[in-house]
């Protein structure tokens, strides 16, 4: 729980320097952001069957916040310049939950 609300802590500020006035931070921001796409990617790619469960096996609440956090992410990243950044982002995004889903759907299966 103490890690939610860490990460959660850090979303807010990410978000609120790139929807801020000034360009230098919304720039860091975007490299930020730039990682975590490269790092939600690779999660992607090896997700374990325990990490599929956590993303997609949460109730409905913990799913709608979740995709609430990555819409306010596309939004903020489009007012910021970044159009690229957020379809890319959204793309990485959908890829994940997908990839969950699909985990889980043949863990049951077997």
């Amino acid at each position: 729980m103490r890690n939610l609300i860490i990460t959660r802590m850090l979303d807010v500020a990410l978000l609120a320097i790139l929807v801020g006035p000034y360009q230098g931070p919304k720039t860091f921001a975007a490299a930020l952001v730039w990682i975590m796409v490269g790092l939600m990617l690779m999660g992607a790619l090896a997700m374990s069957d325990r990490l599929a469960l956590k993303i997609a096996g949460c109730g409905k609440a913990h799913y709608a916040f979740g995709l609430a956090v990555h819409g306010l992410y596309i939004a903020a990243l489009v007012y910021a310049g970044y159009p690229v950044l957020a379809a890319i982002y959204a793309a990485v995004m959908a890829l994940i939950r997908v990839a969950a889903h699909l985990k889980l759907k043949l863990q049951e299966a077997h």
